[in-house]
């Protein structure tokens, strides 16, 4: 595996990089987007400068939402962190997801009920998040 612009040596290297906020769900979520970022790899050989993760509040609001595991019709989605490969995280069972998701011809309800995955909303949701620990918006 080659190293990320994180530098991180994990199962999954987009783990601690600062845009690598991950909901309830499993999507990553960005102070200015919505909570369904894909991630990809771009090969390069510029130097690249080491950063560290960016708390925006998502598991505030992720621990007090619990709406997208609430509305799951697979059940797939944990209401509380695990341990997944060495990392404490959000859980969604895919054995549950992907059957469901293929006998339906795709899902996404998870996203679709998201206060995160409303566009514009990411900013504000953060600001209060954050200003109810007393920690000033990234």
């Amino acid at each position: 595996m080659r190293p990320s612009a994180c530098n991180e040596y994990t199962t999954d290297p987009a783990a601690n990089c600062p845009l690598r906020t991950l909901t309830q769900f499993q999507s990553t979520a960005a102070l200015h987007y919505i909570a369904d970022i894909r991630l990809a790899t771009v090969l390069t050989d510029l130097p690249l400068q080491t950063d560290n993760p960016v708390d925006i509040g998502v598991d505030d609001l992720c621990v007090g939402c619990q709406r997208c595991t609430r509305d799951c019709p697979a059940d797939a989605i944990s209401d509380g962190k695990e341990m997944v490969r060495g990392i404490e995280k959000w859980y969604v069972n895919f054995d549950r997801c992907v059957p469901y998701f293929s006998k339906t011809y795709g899902c996404g309800i998870c996203i679709q009920v998201c206060p995160w995955s409303k566009p514009g909303r990411g900013p504000g949701l953060s600001g209060k998040l954050l200003s109810k620990r007393g920690r000033p918006q990234p």
